[in-house]
C-alpha cells in the first residue's frame, strides 16, 4: 500500500476540479451549522426539518442506537440529543451523497451495490464498537457509511477511465490499488481517507480507512485503540460481505463474522445473535432508503440463542421487494441519452393526453398515479422534467412543490404543474411556490405542446450546459493527473518506489515543526544497507538494485503504520518517526532489522543474506534543528558499522 500522506496533493488537486462528490443541500447547511461553537439545537432541527427525506433517515439511525425497553425516538430534536453533532455532521454528508449519487456514469462501478454494502458496514461499525470499546457507536455508524467513498469518488471523477480499471480487475478491492495509482496517480483508500479528513472525520478513524483493503493486520500499538478499531472495521466488513452475499454462501460468511467477533471478545452465540440483529436492521435500512439489492432478505437457517434481539418475529423475511412496474420506470428512466419526463396525474386520460404530446419529442417518459408519492418517487427517479396534473393548488401541492425545490434535484428540474381550477391567483401561487410552469388543464393542446416543448427546450439546454462543464472538469482532472504524476516522479525514487530524499527533508521538517507547537516526542532512524557494495562486485548492479528492493519491501512490512520510510542516498534510507520515543523507536528498529535478516535476496540462482545497521536519534529541546535530529541517527548508524553491522546503536540513552 502507498505510505500514508502520498495521496494529499493528489486530493488537493481533485478537490480543486470540483469532480469529487461532496455534500450538498441541506446537508450542507447542517455542516456548516455544526461547524459553528454556539449552534443551536432547535435551529439545527430547523434546517433539517426542510428535507422529509433526511428527517426519516435521522431518526432510524437515532433509534438504533438507543437501548430495548426505552421509548423510540419520534423527532428531531431527540434524534439530536441522542447522537450527537459530529454524528450528525457525518449522516448529513454520507445522506446527502447517497441522494445524489444512487447512479452514476460508470457504467462498471455497482451504485445499487456500493451502498446497500456501505448500509452493513455502517450497522456492523455501529454494533463491533461496542465490543471493541473503541469509539461511540453514533460516530462509527457515519464512519461506516462513508468508509469506501474513496471508490465513489473515482467512479464519480473518471467514470470512463475507472470503468475500464474496474472492467480490467477480477476481484476489486486490494487488487484495485495499483491499477488506480497507475491511471489516477491515487488509489481509493488514499483518497477515501484524505476525502474524510477534509470532511472533518477525525484522524484515528481516517488511518482505519487507508487500510480498508489490508490483507494482514497494519502494525499498530498492541490493545491500542487503534488496533481495536480496526479489528472492528474488518468484523463490520465480514457482516457487509455476509449481507450482499448470495444465500448459499451465508453460513461460510457467518463462520467469518464469528472468527472476526473472537478478536474482539465475542463468544459464538453472542455473534449469531448479533449478527441476526443487524441483519433485520439492514433490510429495514435498504427498505427505507429504496436500496433492492438482488439478495435473499433470509438469515441462514441456524440456532439462534433466545438472548437474540430481532424484536418482530418474520421481521427479516417480510420485506416488500419493488414492483415490476417500479422496476421498469426505473429502466426507462436510466436511458442515458434522453431527457426523462415523469408524468403524475391521478386521471388517466390526463396523463395519456401529456404522453400522446410528447409522443414524437424524442425524450423517456415515465407515467404515474400516484400523486401522494411523487415527492419520493421524483427523488428517486431524479427526472428532468415533471408534469404534474392537479386539481387544485391547496396546501398540499404547494408544500410538496416546494419541499422539491429545496433539494439539489428539486432545483434543476423543470417543473410544469396542470391545474383543473386555473384562475390568476392559483396560477401565481404555484409559480410562487417554485413551478416554473403552469396551465389549466383546460387548455388546447397545441398550447399545452408548446409549453411541453419549451420546458424541454430548457432542459436540453441545461444538459448542455452540464456536458460542456463535464468535459472541461474532464480536462482539469486529465490536467491534475499528469501534474500529480510529475510532482510524484519529482519526490519518488524510481528504483524501490519509496519517498525521496528531497521529500524526506521536507517532511521531517513539517514534523518538526508539528513536534515543537504540540510537544509531542518525535524520532527517526538513519538505515544502511550493509555490504552493497561487494553484491555489486559480485552479481553485478543488478543484483545490487534487486537488494535495495527486497530491503525496503521488509522495512515497510515491519515498520508502524505512521512511520515515513524514505530512501535518502545509495544504500541509505531514512524512516521518520513521528510519536516515537528513543524507547520504542529503538525497539521499532530491532524489529526493522529482524525483517531484513530474515529476507534472503535470491538472484541468478543464489541466495544472498541481507543485513542493515541502523542509527536512532529521538528529538529532545536542545537541539537545533530537524538536521541535527538527522545526523545524530547518522552518527548511531556509523556506531552500528563500526561494531560490526547488522545492528541498532543510539548515541544518546533512553530514559
Amino acid at each position: 500500500m502507498i505510505a500514508a500522506g502520498r495521496g494529499q496533493s493528489a486530493f488537493e488537486l481533485l478537490h480543486a476540479s470540483g469532480r469529487l462528490p461532496s455534500p450538498k443541500g441541506v446537508a450542507t447547511r447542517v455542516i456548516r451549522l455544526t461547524k459553528e461553537e454556539e449552534v443551536s439545537l432547535a435551529e439545527l432541527a430547523r434546517v433539517i426539518g426542510g428535507d422529509p427525506a433526511f428527517v426519516g433517515r435521522v431518526i432510524k439511525a437515532a433509534n438504533g442506537l438507543i437501548s430495548r425497553g426505552r421509548r423510540p425516538v419520534v423527532s428531531v430534536s431527540e434524534a439530536l440529543m441522542v447522537l450527537g453533532i459530529p454524528a450528525i455532521r457525518a449522516l448529513a454528508t454520507g445522506f446527502s451523497l447517497l441522494s445524489e449519487h444512487r447512479k452514476g456514469a460508470c457504467r462498471a462501478f455497482d451504485y445499487e451495490g456500493y451502498w446497500s454494502h456501505s448500509l452493513a458496514l455502517a450497522l456492523g461499525m455501529q454494533a463491533a464498537v461496542v465490543h471493541g470499546r473503541a469509539a461511540a457507536s453514533d460516530e462509527a455508524f457515519s464512519f461506516g457509511l462513508l468508509l469506501r467513498v474513496g471508490e465513489l469518488a473515482l467512479a464519480t471523477a473518471y467514470p470512463e477511465d475507472y470503468a475500464g480499471v474496474l472492467e480490467g480487475v477480477q476481484g476489486g478491492g486490494a487488487a484495485l490499488l495499483e491499477p488506480e495509482c497507475a491511471a489516477f496517480a491515487i488509489h481509493h483508500a488514499d483518497l477515501g481517507a484524505e476525502m474524510l479528513e477534509h470532511w472533518g472525520v477525525p484522524k484515528f478513524f481516517t488511518q482505519i480507512a487507508r487500510h480498508y483493503d489490508d490483507v494482514d493486520r497494519p502494525v499498530f500499538d498492541p490493545g491500542g485503540r487503534q488496533e481495536r478499531l480496526f479489528d472492528a472495521m474488518t468484523l463490520a466488513r465480514a457482516f457487509a460481505d455476509f449481507s450482499l452475499a448470495p444465500e448459499g454462501e451465508r453460513v461460510t460468511c457467518l463462520d467469518r463474522m464469528i472468527e472476526r467477533g473472537g478478536m474482539l471478545g465475542v463468544e459464538r452465540d453472542d455473534m449469531v445473535a448479533e449478527a441476526a440483529r443487524m441483519f433485520t436492521l439492514w433490510i429495514e435500512w435498504i427498505a427505507l432508503l429504496k436500496l433492492d439489492p438482488p439478495v435473499s432478505r433470509r438469515f441462514p437457517d441456524i440456532d439462534v440463542p433466545a438472548a437474540t434481539s430481532h424484536e418482530r418475529p418474520g421481521a427479516v423475511e417480510g420485506v416488500r421487494l419493488k414492483s415490476e412496474r417500479e422496476r421498469e420506470r426505473l429502466v426507462v428512466a436510466r436511458s442515458p441519452d434522453k431527457p426523462v419526463v415523469l408524468i403524475v396525474d391521478a386521471d388517466g386520460p390526463g396523463r395519456r393526453r401529456v404522453a400522446r404530446l410528447l409522443a414524437g419529442e424524442d425524450c423517456a417518459i415515465v407515467e404515474t398515479g400516484d400523486v401522494r408519492g411523487v415527492l419520493d418517487f421524483a427523488l428517486e427517479l431524479q427526472p428532468h422534467m415533471m408534469i404534474l396534473g392537479c386539481d387544485d393548488a391547496g396546501e398540499e401541492v404547494l408544500e410538496m412543490v416546494q419541499t422539491l425545490r429545496r433539494t439539489s434535484i428539486g432545483r434543476i428540474m423543470h417543473t410544469l404543474l396542470r391545474v383543473r381550477d386555473a384562475d390568476d391567483d392559483t396560477l401565481v401561487a404555484l409559480l410562487e411556490a417554485g413551478g416554473d410552469d403552469a396551465v389549466p388543464m383546460s387548455c388546447a393542446d397545441r398550447l399545452l405542446l408548446a409549453r411541453l416543448r419549451a420546458g424541454l427546450r430548457e432542459v436540453r439546454l441545461q444538459r448542455e450546459l452540464e456536458h460542456d462543464r463535464q468535459e472541461l472538469q474532464g480536462f482539469a482532472a486529465q490536467l491534475a493527473i499528469t501534474n500529480r504524476r510529475l510532482h510524484d516522479m519529482a519526490l519518488t525514487d524510481p528504483l524501490t518506489g519509496l519517498r525521496n530524499r528531497r521529500y524526506a527533508m521536507d517532511r521531517i521538517e513539517q514534523e518538526w515543526a508539528g513536534a515543537e507547537r504540540s510537544g509531542r516526542p518525535l524520532a527517526c532512524m538513519v538505515i544502511d544497507l550493509d555490504s552493497l557494495k561487494d553484491i555489486n562486485d559480485s552479481l553485478g548492479h543488478e543484483a545490487g538494485d534487486s537488494a535495495l528492493c527486497r530491503v525496503a519491501q521488509a522495512l515497510k512490512k515491519s515498520l508502524r503504520v505512521q512511520d515515513v520510510l524514505c530512501r535518502i542516498g545509495g544504500d541509505e534510507f531514512l524512516v521518520i518517526c513521528p510519536g516515537g520515543t528513543l524507547s520504542t523507536t529503538l525497539t521499532c528498529a530491532e524489529r526493522a532489522r529482524q525483517a531484513v535478516e530474515e529476507a534472503m535476496l535470491e538472484f541468478g540462482g543464489k541466495r544472498v543474506a541481507l543485513a542493515v545497521s541502523i542509527g536512532v536519534a529521538e528529538r529532545w529541546p536542545e537541539m537545533a534543528d530537524a538536521s541535527e535530529l538527522v545526523k545524530l541517527a547518522d552518527r548511531g548508524a556509523y556506531l552500528a558499522k563500526q561494531g560490526g553491522r547488522n545492528a541498532v546503536q543510539s548515541v544518546q540513552k533512553p530514559g
